[in-house]
């Protein structure tokens, strides 16, 4: 499992945007498409689903973020207590570019 550092650089920036938005709403939930469209800010619309996609993975396999499944197989995302936690730690620290 990569840590952020290992990430390409644009989904970097995407997976802090989106540990940025989920910290200050920690009640957000989404799809991926939703945290694309809504969580990111317009100066960052450069991010592509995919890498956006990307880094919604790695945050779910770390745990900073829940899963849930709806009927339709459509999933949603939101903040998960650890991940909130420790996403204020992970805005706190440096971060190499």
């Amino acid at each position: 499992m990569p840590s952020a550092d290992e990430l390409p650089t644009r989904v970097k920036r995407a997976l802090e945007e989106i540990v940025r938005y989920m910290v200050f709403q920690p009640d957000a939930k989404d799809t991926a498409q939703g945290i694309h469209d809504w969580w990111l800010p317009a100066s960052n619309n450069e991010c592509t689903l995919s890498e956006v996609e990307q880094a919604v993975e790695n945050l779910a396999r770390w745990g900073w973020l829940t899963e849930q499944r709806l009927a339709d197989q459509t999933v949603v995302y939101g903040p998960s207590q650890e991940g909130l936690q420790k996403g204020v730690l992970y805005l706190k620290s440096p971060r190499t570019d």
